[in-house]
């Protein structure tokens, strides 16, 4: 399937994301995204396996660098080295 083919829907949810995180600043993400982990690992007891979404580099999502997931995996790991981690993050 071609662009030229592709539905009004696609069209217009194209659009959304390719714009959804231009001026963003993504150093406030990061730390949101961080904080947000580390409360779930501290005040909710044993974790065993954490589901993290997949990374979609590019215009239309969010890549390994906005995520900080080298150090977001630092993170985790300092808190239960044991803990289970979808590669999703990676």
């Amino acid at each position: 399937m071609n662009k030229n083919e592709w539905s009004e829907k696609e069209k217009r949810d194209t659009a959304y994301y390719q714009n959804l995180n231009k001026g963003k600043d993504m150093s406030r993400y990061r730390k949101y995204l961080k904080d947000q982990v580390t409360e779930l690992l501290t005040n909710y007891g044993k974790i065993d396996i954490l589901w993290m979404d997949f990374s979609y580099p590019g215009a239309q999502g969010k890549g390994r660098n906005d995520w900080a997931s080298a150090d977001l995996l630092k993170t985790v790991k300092s808190y239960n080295p044991i803990l289970s981690l979808t590669t999703g993050l990676i």
